[in-house]
């Protein structure tokens, strides 16, 4: 697994097995248990990797595989089984929160085929002319004149003359928007009614509001009531 830093796919086997290896030798391993746990995360491995076996499947084979490698403690002394019963626990315990978890993004690594970017970036290059620029200017004798007044001496570009206007046409432009009194035609009687309708409308809201909260009182007091009454 050469392309391990740029390959996501050989980065996460390489993660796979490395875990692996170190799990079982914290656990205290014999160099055989540690051959056997390694000969049956390649088996689970490759199970998804090549078979595509579903989660179902290759739960199967390990616990068909566990039952070739495991002992009870009454079969301790009939066959050359490598894990004790309380080992293969754990060994299951590892795989179910490693592998199995991550079944599904597994999946999408080995399965799944993704799609390739290409970055592509573009750059502005602008030529600075010398015009009003804080860059010190080319030495003159480095360049022939000819370069020298085609493509650096560009001078300085002419300003524009202003236009000036006669005496007698230079005046200032006053516009006088009228002032306009928003309450004109309307008499005292209609602003009277005006206020009249809103009050109105907001004390009939106040007085609607008011009955019912005090109904709401009135029902949370009988029912109140009736407690006392029934007990």
């Amino acid at each position: 697994m050469k392309n391990h830093l740029v390959c996501l796919k050989e980065a996460s086997v390489l993660d796979y097995y490395v875990s692996g290896f170190w799990w079982a030798k914290e656990s205290s391993f014999s160099p055989e248990q540690i051959q056997a746990f390694m000969s049956l995360l390649q088996i689970l491995m490759e199970n998804l990797r090549t078979k595509r076996m579903t989660i179902a499947d290759n739960l199967r084979e390990l616990a068909a595989a566990m039952k070739e490698v495991s002992r009870s403690e009454a079969d301790e002394n009939d066959g050359p089984e490598l894990f004790s019963l309380d080992e293969s626990t754990c060994i299951i315990d590892f795989l179910k929160g490693s592998l199995f978890q991550h079944y599904k993004l597994y999946e999408f690594v080995f399965i799944h085929s993704r799609d390739d970017l290409f970055l592509r970036f573009q750059e502005n290059i602008d030529v600075d002319l010398f015009i009003n620029s804080l860059h010190a200017h080319p030495l003159e004798e480095g360049l022939s004149q000819d370069m020298y007044s085609l493509f650096i001496d560009v001078g300085t570009p002419e300003q524009p003359e202003e236009e000036t206007l006669p005496e007698e046409q230079k005046f200032d432009y006053v516009i006088e928007t009228p002032t306009r009194d928003p309450l004109e035609g309307f008499t005292v009687e209609d602003v009277k009614q005006v206020l009249q309708n809103i009050t109105g409308s907001v004390v009939k809201n106040l007085q609607s509001e008011i009955n019912k909260k005090l109904q709401q009182q009135e029902e949370d007091y009988l029912a109140r009531l009736e407690k006392v009454i029934r007990s």
